[in-house]
């Protein structure tokens, strides 16, 4: 069974590149590659991210998430846990 971890974002790995939107224009895209975050105990873990991977909202550095990992180490998921702090910003 999946085990859930808890923890901050610390940092975002990733790349970006321009492309272009459904009208031409050009956009940022922004591919996430993996998630750390160090749990409330301190430890830091990499979530690395697949297409298979669920995450409804990007997360962002200080953000505090939830992840569910499968045995086999995969990200199976990761959500924001505290949806009212971007009301805040």
């Amino acid at each position: 069974s999946p085990k859930t971890v808890t923890g901050q974002v610390s940092a975002v790995e990733g790349e970006f590149h321009m492309a272009k939107d459904a009208r031409g224009e050009e956009t940022l895209k922004l591919v996430d590659k993996a998630y750390i975050i160090t749990t409330p105990a301190g430890k830091e873990i990499q979530l690395k991210l697949t297409r298979e991977t669920k995450v409804p909202t990007r997360a962002n550095p200080g953000d505090r998430v939830e992840a569910k990992i499968s045995q086999q180490g995969q990200t199976l998921s990761v959500r924001l846990l505290e949806e009212d702090s971007l009301l805040s910003r």
